[in-house]
């Protein structure tokens, strides 16, 4: 791991973003050496790692709790979680697409307990799949709810699925006119969190320069090298430079302001 960290390395990386999936073969000190090794490396780099749906499996692994489980990860390092795993937060839509991962109650659960220990954490929502659209209004309005208890969350990042290739059951992209509707309609249901994410390595470059005018406030950053979109058939770059970056914010009219992972502001350009 440290390895291919150092291949990779240039000294304006801030933040490791790092999910495991649900892996049985080792424990969850595996993961707990994971944070401890690139803190003790690299102590600046926040580490945003696992995922609430990890989170409850680590606790069906280890026999301890979600919150002691929580617990152990930030004692070992970890700075926050990111927003994966979500999927689309209903029932129906879980027992078919995701029927060994943490039920709804489980997710946000995870997410309210570390909240509770004072970590800010992400939330995302994978649309274009089987769920209807009462359903993504349903998973705004559970995100919602837990705000308001916890104001807890940084980000609500909706993520356009990816048919994973030509044979797929899933044989069609979202729409571009999906993509930024769904930016909007976020905007405006989760009026309780401070920021809704256009995320380029999904709807493409110029979709997301369109977005920062329905309702985004943030654009994901530069990357190293994006595995886990492009795994399943994303189209776009594994990476974008910071002058284009700049280039289209500025061309879009809006200022580009560099953060850090809590949305602190690095630097304005």
């Amino acid at each position: 791991m440290l390895k291919y960290v150092e291949e990779r390395w240039n000294d304006n990386i801030r933040e490791f973003h790092i999910v495991g999936g649900h892996n049985h073969e080792v424990p969850f000190d595996y993961y707990l050496d994971t944070i401890r090794t690139l803190k003790k490396h690299y102590p600046k780099v926040t580490v945003k790692a696992y995922t609430g749906a990890e989170i409850e499996f680590f606790s069906r692994i280890s026999g301890l709790s979600m919150k002691e489980v929580l617990e152990e990860l930030i004692k070992a390092g970890l700075d926050t979680l990111p927003g994966g795993g979500a999927e689309i937060l209903t029932e129906r839509y879980r027992e078919k697409m995701s029927p060994d991962k943490a039920s709804t109650d489980q997710w946000l659960e995870a997410h309210e307990i570390a909240h509770g220990l004072g970590l800010k954490t992400h939330a995302t929502m994978l649309y274009g799949s089987i769920e209807t659209l009462e359903e993504r209004l349903i998973h705004m309005d559970r995100l919602r709810q837990l705000q308001d208890r916890t104001n807890g969350y940084m980000v609500f990042i909706p993520l356009a699925m990816q048919p994973r290739s030509i044979n797929a059951n899933l044989k069609r992209r979202t729409s571009a006119f999906d993509d930024m509707r769904t930016l909007a309609i976020s905007r405006l249901m989760l009026d309780n969190f401070d920021h809704v994410k256009a995320y380029w390595i999904n709807i493409g470059v110029q979709l997301t320069q369109m977005a920062l005018a329905f309702g985004s406030s943030d654009i994901h950053g530069t990357l190293i090298e994006e595995r886990i979109s492009h795994s399943v058939g994303a189209l776009t770059s594994q990476g974008i430079t910071r002058d284009e970056l700049i280039h289209l914010i500025k061309s879009a009219n809006k200022t580009p302001i560099e953060r850090d992972t809590f949305y602190n502001t690095v630097k304005t350009y």
